[in-house]
């Protein structure tokens, strides 16, 4: 075995590895810091010199992914970028093959496949599965649709693979899937609690493998699953059966007869054909007990590389023992305040592993370690509640408990020799209870608090009532506003929206009947002023309409008026709207805001594009998505006039709703407009 690489560096304090790559002695490492390259020969790190925008601190590196001899595309939460070695330095760039879609350096990515030298699958970490073409520049999203079981079954993508048919493989928060990337057809494979029958142990899917028989599941909490193909029966190996832990980050395939398999708390390895585990854990040489997520990696000659929580460990499968005599732990006897207890009351507490005694009691535990050690002197060591240090016994294997304060323990008691190493041996654990005094027992305790209630009940009473009355104050204030809100917008729309309306109509008779060129022009502008008021009035009386606070009502507004709008001026106007709108609250002066934001890009391709067609696309995940495009002669930003306000506004809209605008050209100008739907959605500040 390697030794492993500890985080000692200032390169490496504080920062989770994730992904890991070997070329040439140096140990390319994504982490949560950066990416760092450190040469295991010379014990010496190489610079990474960064050609991007975005700080290191500010980016959760994941994988690599080799696309050539020096080159590595990485995935992280802030797209993916480029590493290229440049003789004795590295060099970091966004790849200029992704560059043409922006959510390559937006989305956060856990890692990719590439079936086909054009087609690369990518897995997020929240958005699903993304097919890119990069021959054709098609881009297809596979995501979790609810109610839709033929959808991909969780958008978080824990890991992706293939499977002997070259099948996509897919681990995610909800099971993992299987995806024919040829006709797009997949099958989804829960946990138990949404199919008893055949289900996973447990739904975060961290690895997968397939044997050709079976596909070998590594769970975080469910242990190791294997679903065998031909039945779909699935069967559980755990902690129980030999594991080290139930919470797995890796597994890795040696041939088709063991399993490696990193967990929460050491290695196992695992024999298919057996059954049995065999566990390796810090005092085999590991630098942790706990590794990393995605941090995995596989030479062609064999040797196999994982990341700690403590850096990186390296080994050869073949060079680790797997013979392990494992000595036992007895307690031998058991003296209390001086006094010895009788030989059939310790077999009772080596039996039942429980014991109890008094807060002010002395209690001598004397262990006889039954192993096969040869001349090693054989001590104890001992951990004590939820203390995670072990501590030495002071006396060989007698451990004194002396006076200790009342609680529910678990006394937990390991083996070591004259080296300070620990022996192999069985954790001896004891359900240990200290009673307390009677001033803090329960009984006691229950005595105080029910005085207590009695003495403040008529304050908390009052203070209840005077809560609530503020609560139907404050309901009341609401009912009239909302109310005062009908009414205003009813009397807008009969009252003045009748007089403006009459207003136009005379004005068009009057045109009608005028013959006098002066006089019609000044009655159409008047008709054409009337008009404009009549939409601006009738937007405002739908912004106060209570009945209209809401998203539905918000999306349906903006695509009527869109259609008519361009219809005005014989542009076509194609509107793409999500299947299911969800029944969110959305107060009017936010609903207005999102409408003139939608307003203004349409009055500017009105006005300016020159276009013919004006496409617009909406969407809802945690945010509302606004996408409306033209095919017209794009905007130049440098060249806008210093007096022009449309941007401006838009732009302070957009902060004031927590939003983002973005502004694109490329055959034509796309406004896409994002905005939260917890701010959207939220009723306190509106």
């Amino acid at each position: 075995m390697y030794p492993g690489l500890n985080n000692t560096s200032d390169e490496l304090r504080g920062s989770s590895i994730y992904g890991i790559f070997e070329v040439d002695n140096d140990f390319l490492m994504a982490t949560s810091g950066g990416v760092v390259i450190y040469n295991r020969i010379t014990n010496h790190f190489i610079s990474v010199r960064k050609k991007h925008e975005i700080p290191n601190a500010a980016i959760r590196y994941r994988s690599f992914h080799r696309e050539g001899t020096d080159k590595w595309w990485v995935s992280s939460d802030r797209g993916i970028f480029e590493l290229t070695r440049k003789g004795d330095y590295y060099e970091m760039t966004r790849p200029a093959e992704l560059k043409k879609h922006i959510e390559f350096s937006q989305e956060s990515f856990r890692s990719y496949v590439r079936l086909k030298d054009n087609v690369i699958w990518f897995a997020t970490t929240d958005n699903g599965l993304i097919r890119y073409d990069l021959k054709s520049g098609n881009f297809k999203t596979f995501k979790n649709i609810p109610g839709d079981p033929s959808s991909l079954g969780d958008n978080v993508v824990n890991v992706l693979t293939t499977d002997r048919k070259n099948n996509l493989l897919i681990g995610h928060d909800n099971g993992f899937s299987i995806l024919n990337p040829e006709n797009f057809m997949l099958r989804n494979f829960p946990d138990i609690k949404s199919d008893p029958v055949n289900g996973l142990s447990n739904r975060y899917v961290y690895d997968l493998y397939d044997d050709g028989s079976s596909y070998w599941v590594a769970t975080y909490g469910g242990g190791l699953n294997a679903l065998d193909q031909k039945t779909g029966k699935v069967r559980y190996l755990t902690s129980t059966d030999g594991l080290c832990n139930d919470a797995i980050y890796n597994m890795v395939a040696v041939g088709d007869t063991d399993l490696w398999l990193s967990t929460n708390k050491g290695l196992s390895r695992f024999n298919i054909a057996k059954g049995s585990f065999v566990n390796y854990n810090q005092d085999d040489g590991l630098p942790a007990d706990e590794f990393n997520m995605l941090s995995k990696l596989v030479k062609n000659e064999g040797e196999i590389f994982m990341a700690t929580i403590n850096g990186v460990v390296s080994f050869f499968p073949q060079q680790l023992s797997q013979s392990v005599f494992q000595p036992r732990i007895y307690l031998a006897k058991v003296r209390l305040n001086g006094r010895m207890l009788s030989d059939s009351t310790t077999g009772i507490v080596n039996r039942d592993r429980y014991l109890v005694t008094k807060y002010n009691e002395d209690l001598y535990l004397e262990f006889s370690p039954l192993t096969f050690t040869g001349n090693r002197q054989i001590s104890i060591r001992y951990q004590l509640g939820n203390s995670p240090e072990w501590k030495e016994a002071q006396v060989g294997t007698l451990l004194p408990l002396l006076r200790t304060e009342p609680g529910n323990y678990q006394l937990r008691v390991i083996l070591t020799d004259n080296q300070n190493a620990h022996v192999k041996s069985d954790i001896w654990n004891l359900n240990l209870v200290v009673l307390p005094p009677y001033y803090k027992t329960v009984s006691f305790r229950i005595s105080l608090i029910v005085l207590g209630l009695l003495f403040g009940f008529y304050i908390i009473r009052a203070y209840i009532q005077r809560r609530l009355e503020k609560q139907r104050i404050l309901f009341e204030k609401e009912q009239a506003v909302e109310k005062e809100r009908s009414r205003i917008s009813a009397e807008l729309h009969d009252d003045i929206g009748g007089g403006l309306t009459a207003i136009r109509l005379l004005s068009e008779m009057n045109k009608d009947k005028s013959h006098d060129e002066t006089s019609r022009a000044f009655f159409g502008k008047i008709s054409a002023s009337s008009n404009e008021l009549i939409q601006k009035m009738n937007e405002i009386v739908w912004a106060l309409n209570i009945n209209h606070d809401n998203l539905q009502s918000l999306i349906a507004y903006t695509r009527q008026y869109a259609v008519s709008y361009l219809d005005d001026f014989e542009i076509r106007c194609d509107v793409n709207l999500p299947e299911l709108i969800p029944d969110l609250p959305v107060m009017g002066n936010k609903r207005r805001s999102v409408f003139l934001l939608v307003k203004e890009a349409l009055n500017n391709i009105a006005k300016h594009a020159q276009a013919t067609t004006v496409h617009i696309i909406i969407s809802i995940t945690e945010k509302l998505h606004i996408e409306v495009s033209d095919n017209g002669r794009g905007i130049d930003l440098s060249q806008l006039k210093a007096g022009s306000h449309g941007l401006s506004n838009m732009r302070k809209r957009v902060d004031n709703l927590n939003g983002w605008l973005t502004i694109l050209n490329s055959n034509g100008t796309t406004v896409v407009i994002d905005i939260p739907l917890k701010d959207l959605t939220d009723i306190s500040g509106s």
